[in-house]
Parts: C-alpha cells; structure tokens; sequence
C-alpha cells in the first residue's frame, strides 16, 4: 500500500499524519477506515474504503 511507510500491510493514524497532518480530520479517517477497531487499517479496509469512495464518484 503506498500510504504504508514501513511497509507492514497496515496503515497506522501516525502513517496517515505524516501524509494529512496532526488534526482532527485525519482521526476521523482514521476511525472511519480501522473497521475492527485494532488501531491499524490493514489492506482488506483500506480496499473496502477506496471501493465505496469510487462507487459514490
């Protein structure tokens, strides 16, 4: 995934700052993409999220 800096399969809310900034918006992502709640989003919700953006285009 190109937003995983570490290159681990899972991307962390640190991972999504370095690209959104610090802020509240970028916890909300993140929190709307961790579906199980694990602290990460792994590569199965980072597709569902980018499947739904697509079809609501």
């Amino acid at each position: 995934m190109i937003y995983d800096a570490n290159e681990d399969d899972m991307i962390t809310r640190d991972e999504l700052e370095a690209i959104f900034g610090d802020g509240e918006t970028t916890g909300e992502l993140a929190k709307a993409l961790d579906k199980n709640a694990d602290g990460q989003v792994d590569e199965q919700e980072f597709k569902e999220a980018m499947h739904k953006f697509v079809e609501g285009c």
